[in-house]
């Protein structure tokens, strides 16, 4: 019985699978068993000798005769069959790569170019990156040269550590909450600064396309009350006591 777009996508992965195996026949490369999910095992990956072993669902291990060995998805898009590459298999486990080759066919039935997110990713720079270029842009911009390098010496003492290789787009509220706790408690102005120059930084990566939003406004309520301003405002005096308070003060 047709249930719809599940079967319908089984059915186009398989035709997808048959079409690679196809190109790579008239190519004179034939891999090498059935097209059975989950076929390989981990032992097979170490052992098996050269040629294109198929895992199922478009994902083979390619064994060179030198010995190399690296996973390759094979999937149409938009008419046209593509290799993406997913590493050495000597790096990516077989598990890994079977998560990977599902993330990249759920783009491609998507009507997404899998190889176009896989460039975009590599080009998204580190939370550090990011702040090291907003800093190089505000160059001249700066009201001296102090301000200059407190601005990047705070993200080098107080937030590179703990969130400075994570790329900007996946900064969440967590994050920015893990960087600031540890200095809110006991340096409140500080904190309150990088705290604004962290969102400096995501605005300057929403400017670039690199995420849609900015998390550091939700972080204020759950940060410490104790991390707030320390200033403490003088009780309110009625108008016949000024003249004597001044006086005092004098």
């Amino acid at each position: 019985m047709f249930h719809g777009e599940p079967i319908y996508s089984e059915i186009r992965c398989w035709t997808e699978c048959w079409f690679s195996s196809y190109m790579l026949v008239m190519s004179g490369i034939k891999p090498i068993g059935r097209h059975q999910e989950k076929r390989l095992t981990a032992a097979a990956v170490r052992n098996l000798g050269p040629g294109f072993h198929g895992d199922g669902n478009c994902l083979f291990l390619k064994v060179e005769k030198s010995g190399a060995r690296r996973w390759v998805l094979r999937v149409v898009i938009n008419g046209k069959r593509s290799d993406i590459g997913l590493g050495s298999a000597t790096l990516v486990s077989l598990s890994e790569a079977r998560e990977k080759a599902l993330e990249h066919r759920k783009l491609a039935r998507a009507g997404e170019d899998p190889l176009a997110a896989k460039r975009r990713s590599k080009a998204i720079p580190s939370f550090e990156e990011a702040a090291r270029q907003v800093h190089a842009h505000r160059e001249g911009g700066w009201r001296n040269e102090k301000h200059r390098k407190q601005w990047l010496a705070s993200f080098e003492n107080h937030v590179f550590p703990y969130i400075g290789s994570k790329r900007i787009d996946r900064v969440d509220s967590a994050d920015i909450l893990h960087a600031l706790d540890h200095i809110w408690t006991t340096k409140a102005e500080t904190g309150r600064r990088i705290k604004q120059r962290i969102g400096t930084v995501l605005d300057w990566g929403i400017a670039r396309g690199f995420r849609i939003d900015n998390p550091t406004a939700a972080v204020q309520q759950a940060l410490s009350k104790s991390g707030r301003s320390s200033v403490k405002h003088m009780k309110a005096l009625h108008y016949n006591e000024v003249s004597s308070a001044i006086k005092n003060r004098s």
